[in-house]
């Protein structure tokens, strides 16, 4: 019996309540905390800074080229047409991407029950992860093709996700789009109702332009009716 009594009190002793950090679940409560985890969104767009999300696909076209004079070896599999996820150039787009993804999801699936007085803002903030989110699947199945298509936090848990249709992919980055399109603004004011600065952030333009790309990568003598609207 005293030993069934240690045995508890160890276990209540070792059930602990973190303060020194911030998880998803204590994190999204306020209006501006929805804003500053959608600015994140764009903070992991970063990992394409310089020339890869350019080059990955001029290189795949008769547009440029690399040979053994190039010193990069990272061109060498999108000039060949032969690359994976750990592919130079090409592994930006990867990791990249799916952080975006990552980080849209929990905007999409902690923001909606959140309370704030700046309504306004928090659509747009929705609109804006719908919009991100469809932007990187779009450009992972350019390079890719078939990837996993994972729309929650609890399909992203899954270590070993499969590859989904590319069919399948584009028809979810139409409705992220179109919804995000209908949301976002024409213009941004100089700052968002919570004082940041919203320089390069999506508008509606934006949204209606990675549609019409989606529309013209899709195109061809056989399917281009079912995009004509």
């Amino acid at each position: 019996m005293v030993l069934s009594v240690s045995l508890i009190g160890c276990t209540d002793l070792l059930v602990e309540d973190p303060k020194g950090f911030t998880t998803t679940d204590t994190f999204f409560k306020t209006g501006a905390d929805l804003n500053s985890a959608t600015i994140a969104i764009y903070n992991a767009l970063r990992g394409l800074e310089g020339q890869s999300n350019w080059t990955t696909l001029e290189l795949a076209s008769d547009m440029a080229r690399a040979d053994n004079r190039e010193p990069n070896a990272g061109t060498y599999g999108p000039d060949r047409l032969d690359w994976d996820a750990s592919t130079g150039r090409t592994g930006s787009y990867w990791t990249t991407m799916y952080s975006v993804i990552s980080r849209a999801n929990l905007v999409l699936a902690k923001g909606p029950a959140i309370q704030t007085p700046y309504t306004q803002t928090k659509t747009y903030n929705l609109a804006e992860a719908k919009f991100l989110r469809g932007y990187a699947y779009l450009w992972l199945t350019k390079v890719y093709d078939d990837v996993p298509l994972l729309l929650t936090p609890e399909e992203q848990a899954n270590p070993r996700p499969t590859r989904t249709p590319v069919d399948q992919i584009h028809a979810a980055v139409v409705t992220d789009l179109i919804e995000a399109e209908a949301d976002l603004p024409a213009t941004w004011p100089s700052a968002d109702q919570y004082g940041v600065p919203t320089q390069g952030r999506i508008t509606k333009g934006a949204a209606q332009m990675a549609l019409a790309d989606l529309y013209l990568w899709r195109s061809s003598f056989q399917v281009t009716a079912q995009w004509d609207s």
